[in-house]
């Protein structure tokens, strides 16, 4: 059967996964749909939920990835990690570099500074990876949209970029995602 993941906040630290995956096993479950609305959060976290989702395809399950409302930062990333990725017909969708966040107070020592920016750097490079393995783009295509300015997209602009594989236009529900599923 199919599993809907619904109210799936993903950008949280208490997700457990060996239960999830254990209740999958106990239910017979062969399909899961991962329905995301979120402005983003940490690179890493949204790179854990994504090996997760890619653990899962390899064990047989079918992932669905479905963008509804806004799918932006890091939350594209774990848009990619559907063996089919949807959006709905009214999503905005973001992406862009990945940044450092310091206020006011912080004081580092300019090697800190250094390392900090090289960790950041990294980060970019993984995250670029990601993209062009799930898209197929070649990194050359996909650089503007990892630029340090956000960088937003219409469901439409997103296909066109290869970030999703298909519009829902007539929105998302049980029955049309058990549809798309026969026949794809």
């Amino acid at each position: 059967g199919i599993i809907p993941l619904y109210s799936l906040n993903l950008l949280k630290h208490d997700i457990n996964y060996s239960l999830a995956t254990e209740r999958f096993r106990n239910n017979k479950v062969d399909e899961i749909v991962v329905i995301i609305n979120s402005p983003g959060g940490a690179i890493s976290e949204g790179i854990i939920i994504y090996d997760y989702l890619r653990s899962l395809s390899k064990q047989g399950y079918k992932i669905n990835t479905v963008a509804s409302g806004n799918c932006m930062s890091a939350a594209m990333i774990i848009l990619q990690a559907g063996d089919r990725r949807f959006s709905t017909e009214n999503t905005m969708l973001m992406t862009h570099k990945a940044y450092l966040y310091l206020n006011a107070e912080t004081s580092l020592k300019e090697s800190d500074q250094i390392e900090m920016m090289e960790i950041v750097e990294r980060e970019n490079e993984r995250m670029l990876e990601l993209f062009v393995k799930r898209t197929k783009l070649k990194r050359v295509m996909l650089t503007p949209y990892f630029q340090e300015r956000s960088y937003y997209m219409t469901a439409q602009d997103a296909f066109s970029a290869g970030f999703i594989d298909e519009i829902l236009l007539d929105g998302f529900n049980k029955s049309n995602m058990e549809k798309r599923s026969r026949v794809n």
